[in-house]
């Protein structure tokens, strides 16, 4: 008996030396889990990039990349340039030549420009405007278009437009067409139209049609249809009989609108495009479309033949 009782002692001491040693483990063990960082939240997140205006990614695409090999160097974070400095360099400018020639060696010049169109005011914002316009690039564009998209209906917000319809530089083109379709302000969408048809060329009527054929919108494609109605350029005339060449009806937004540029630009051989379709038409509708756009010709004095 007294045998039987060492060996139940000894086994008991044995568990519970077990089992304090087992909880001595668990309470200073090390949990792995516990050091790492908790996931980040939003708040707490990496900081993203400023948002950016989408036409500013657009403008960027128009620029070809230039590599330097055996250099990785880090673009310079953009600090604007102050406005005291800026008017500083331009009180004595009186023209948008003036403010392009005095800003010549700025490597951010467009972003001058728009800071002055921007802040300064009076007269040197319009010159600002107007030597963006005259600048052309697409930095430029975007800088100039997304002032506008930012201004309250106003006086000088129809002065900046009226600088704005002067862009002519074909780099301008692409950033032109972006806005016209994802800037929903009527007038901003007329300038854009402006703007284009001072330099519509076979290129650009080009570049309208393809678009036109590939959007589905109707408010769209008659907002590039439009931009036809504003050439006033001759030069215009031999894309514009090609575009309607390829028409297969006039009643087509795009080809009306064709038609009517035709009238609008009343030179010789837009005349005689005109009417000698008139002479060959049959269809009553195209017949229609064809005699207002040669009426409007003859109600317009200064192109009276």
């Amino acid at each position: 008996m007294y045998s039987l009782i060492r060996v139940l002692y000894s086994i008991l001491c044995n568990i519970i030396i077990s089992l304090c040693i087992a909880a001595l483990i668990n309470g200073c063990g090390h949990d792995e889990s516990s050091d790492e960082m908790p996931p980040a939240t939003a708040t707490h997140s990496k900081m993203s990039a400023p948002a950016t205006h989408p036409l500013k990614n657009l403008a960027k695409e128009q620029v070809p990349e230039v590599i330097v090999y055996g250099e990785d160097k880090a673009e310079p974070a953009f600090e604007p340039t102050p406005l005291e400095h800026l008017m500083e360099v331009v009180r004595n400018c009186e023209t948008a030549d003036g403010l392009l020639k005095a800003l010549a060696e700025s490597p951010h010049r467009e972003n001058d420009l728009a800071m002055l169109c921007k802040e300064a005011g009076g007269e040197i914002s319009l010159l600002a405007a107007r030597a963006l316009a005259q600048l052309g690039t697409p930095d430029a564009s975007v800088e100039l278009i997304s002032l506008l998209a930012d201004l309250p209906k106003s006086r000088f917000k129809t002065d900046i437009l009226y600088e704005a319809s002067k862009l002519k530089s074909l780099e301008s083109a692409p950033i032109l067409f972006e806005a016209l379709k994802t800037i929903d302000d009527t007038s901003i969408q007329q300038m854009c139209q402006n703007a284009l048809a001072n330099i519509a060329d076979s290129d650009i009527l080009q570049l309208i049609r393809d678009e036109y054929e590939a959007i589905e919108d109707n408010s769209s494609r008659i907002a590039l249809a439009e931009i036809l109605r504003y050439i006033e350029n001759e030069k215009a005339v031999p894309a514009l009989i090609e575009l309607l060449e390829s028409a297969e009806n006039l009643s087509d937004p795009l080809a009306m609108a064709a038609v009517d540029a035709l009238g609008t630009i009343g030179s010789d051989d837009a005349i005689n495009e005109l009417t000698g379709r008139l002479d060959k038409e049959t269809n009553r509708v195209n017949s229609e479309i064809l005699t207002r756009s040669i009426k409007r010709v003859k109600d317009n004095p200064a192109k009276d033949q």
